[in-house]
């Protein structure tokens, strides 16, 4: 398997974005994004997303000279009207202003509406911790997931992340989708023709779908409590934002890509130091983590694979599987 260095991918995934009208912030914001994202061993929402960001640039799901417009400003709170930007861009808009609001009042909350597919929810609530803050992240996304007892698809995956910085490399960071799996490990036994294991999806009688041909929708985490995790994220976003509901988004991936997809996204970013002071609380989240691990060392925790997969691949490149070789290889020979 091809594996190519991140600085190289940084470099040449910029000089594509660049080419197709996006500024050097903007390309520069987007890439990172990605790039981080692979390194975490999140491949679903890393630099394998690149191409579908693109069409959406080019045939106008995306708005690439955005303005973002803040709305409802309060001390601690706002609304971020995203213009129908790529959702990296803003969600990386909306919480830079959640930061910058938790920095003066101890807490910050954006929702951001008008958006498209935000990556890695992960992305932004580590933006924060490295300011210091505590941050959950969260989006609605297109239906993909039946209710308990249902048979067709009624929620997103709606991710939910949190991060909680310690001290050094301890932190504790949280990022799930609220199906029992996530629709792209889904598709890849769609694509192979491999049998789903139990309880990961229904048929369209409402039946456990060990077939991956005869899956109709996914099922949410934990069943009934998982769904209502999936309707409180819909709460948080598309109700409060006025966009459309998760039933009413088109598919990611889905063409045509010439329409904004209208989605929903929530970030609140908060000091600890309005409770404990700073140094005391990275110690105590520290010294959790230790707890965790003291009669079980080999115990995963919150953000262990990430970490480990983010030194691997800083050492030897991010993998690039066989359905991407052929475009990273191209833009490779373009640039270089």
């Amino acid at each position: 398997m091809l594996r190519v260095d991140a600085e190289r991918l940084n470099r040449i995934f910029c000089c594509e974005l660049m080419s197709i009208g996006l500024s050097i912030s903007d390309s520069t914001i987007l890439v990172s994004n990605l790039i981080e994202t692979s390194l975490s061993g999140i491949d679903t929402h890393g630099i394998r997303l690149l191409p579908t960001y693109i069409s959406e640039f080019k045939q106008g799901g995306a708005n690439i000279s955005p303005v973002f417009r803040f709305e409802n400003e309060l001390l601690s709170s706002a609304i971020l009207d995203a213009d129908g930007a790529n959702g990296v861009i803003a969600g990386n808009a909306a919480t830079d202003k959640a930061i910058e609001m938790a920095r003066k009042t101890g807490i910050g909350m954006v929702l951001t509406k008008n958006s498209n597919h935000f990556g890695a929810a992960s992305s932004f609530t580590k933006q924060a911790a490295n300011q210091r803050l505590i941050a959950i992240s969260l989006s609605n996304s297109d239906a993909l997931v039946a209710l308990e007892g249902g048979t067709r698809p009624f929620l997103g995956t709606n991710p939910i992340a949190m991060t909680v910085p310690g001290l050094g490399d301890d932190c504790f960071e949280l990022d799930f989708a609220t199906s029992q799996i996530s629709y792209s490990k889904v598709k890849y036994y769609l694509q192979n023709g491999i049998d789903l294991p139990q309880n990961w999806c229904v048929d369209e009688n409402g039946s456990d779908s060990s077939t991956s041909q005869l899956y109709a929708a996914l099922k949410a985490l934990g069943g009934y409590k998982g769904q209502g995790i999936g309707l409180m994220v819909q709460v948080l976003t598309s109700v409060m934002s006025g966009m459309p509901y998760d039933h009413q988004l088109t598919h990611l991936y889905t063409p045509p890509f010439d329409k904004p997809r209208q989605i929903s996204h929530w970030i609140i970013c908060f000091n600890p130091e309005i409770f404990i002071r700073y140094e005391e609380f990275q110690s105590r989240v520290s010294e959790l983590i230790s707890e965790a691990r003291i009669n079980t060392p080999s115990v995963i925790l919150p953000g262990d694979k990430e970490k480990a997969s983010r030194e691997e691949r800083l050492a030897n490149g991010i993998p690039i599987d066989d359905k991407d070789y052929d475009w990273v290889n191209e833009l490779i020979n373009k640039y270089e």
